[in-house]
Parts: structure tokens; C-alpha cells; sequence
């Protein structure tokens, strides 16, 4: 009940949040716009809220060339579900 209570409630905020954006004549371009704006795939890893770890790693694994860009979002993606499983398995018991 706590997880759901949780859920519902995050789920209302990012509505509440969004709203605006899926108001709008046209919802889709515009929440595409600001979901580009809040993870700049387009500018690099090594931009923003993320870099740390990325400048941390590309001592070893050179990412940006291993890597084509527009797998980047995927990559990210599940590095960090991957990072977060333990703790949400963890939390969930």
C-alpha cells in the first residue's frame, strides 16, 4: 500500500508538472522538447548532471567511441537501472 500510495503520488506530480506542455496544441513536440532540454543526449555525456561518472569511467572504457550517439539514451538508461536495482530491491522487501 505504501508503494502504491508513492506511485500515485509521483505519477500526480509529474501531471501536475507536465501539464502545461500536455495542454498544449500540440502535446507531443512539446514534452519531446522539454524531455531533450532536461537530458542533452545531443551535447554529450560529458555535460551536466551525469559527467562525474562518465569523465570517470572514459579513462577505461572510451564510450564516445565504442558507442554510436543515438544509443547513448539506451545506454544510460540502463546503467542507471542497473546502478539503482540493489537499493530499490532492498527497499522493496
Amino acid at each position: 500500500l505504501g508503494v502504491a500510495s508513492a506511485g500515485v503520488a509521483v505519477i500526480c506530480t509529474i501531471l501536475l508538472l507536465f501539464g502545461p506542455w500536455l495542454l498544449a496544441q500540440q502535446p507531443l513536440p512539446a514534452v519531446l522538447q522539454v524531455l531533450h532540454r532536461m537530458f542533452p543526449f545531443a551535447r554529450g555525456l560529458y555535460e551536466d548532471k551525469v559527467a562525474n561518472f562518465w569523465c570517470s569511467i572514459s579513462v577505461v572504457f572510451k564510450v564516445q567511441r565504442l558507442v554510436p550517439t543515438e544509443r547513448l539514451p539506451l545506454l544510460c538508461a540502463s546503467t542507471t537501472l542497473a546502478s539503482l536495482l540493489p537499493s530499490a530491491l532492498c527497499t522493496l522487501r
